[in-house]
């Protein structure tokens, strides 16, 4: 399970977040590799195509600021994939049901707060078993997914969101 060392000395960075309205931003943990050069160390909450273990470059403007990504130099394999929950649908002892399964095929959460999960799907996990079961609890209407290690969708893209959500 991908979780920091206790010993490891963690810094923040900040990742920039232009695609929304207003711009903003995320940050988060990272193990500082020298010559600004980051090892992403959370699952990011917010970020497109940024994950567990990818080690990013990022500058920081100021001694006051965060380093902030400016891209990523090496994969680590890890996928990240958020989802929201329906609560109406999905009782907290199938909730947990549901997460002792995806842990169990090495995909392991952060919770974001409220209804919103995100999940490490580690590098040796059989990801087509992960993403069918997430497709078959969404098709059943409990929860809703985004593969989160892809380019964000694009506004126009068609979404068929829940009712519940």
């Amino acid at each position: 399970m991908s979780t920091p060392e206790a010993d490891e000395e963690l810094v923040r960075i900040y990742v920039h977040l232009l695609d929304r309205d207003p711009p903003s931003g995320e940050r988060m943990w990272a193990r500082a590799l020298g010559e600004d050069l980051y090892e992403v160390r959370n699952v990011p909450f917010e970020a497109y195509e940024l994950n567990w273990g990818d080690v990013v470059h990022a500058v920081a403007p100021s001694e006051e600021l965060a380093p902030q990504v400016r891209s990523v130099v090496k994969r680590s394999g890890h996928l990240t994939v958020r989802l929201i929950v329906n609560d109406d649908d999905l009782s907290v002892s199938e909730r947990e049901t549901l997460f002792e399964r995806l842990n169990e095929l090495e995909a392991f959460y952060e919770h974001a707060g409220g209804r919103l999960y995100c999940f490490d799907v580690e590098p040796q996990a059989d990801y087509d078993e992960v993403r069918a079961l997430l497709i078959a609890e969404r098709d059943a209407g409990r929860l809703v997914f985004e593969e989160a290690w892809r380019p964000r969708p694009t506004d126009d893209a068609p979404q068929d969101l829940p009712d519940w959500l």
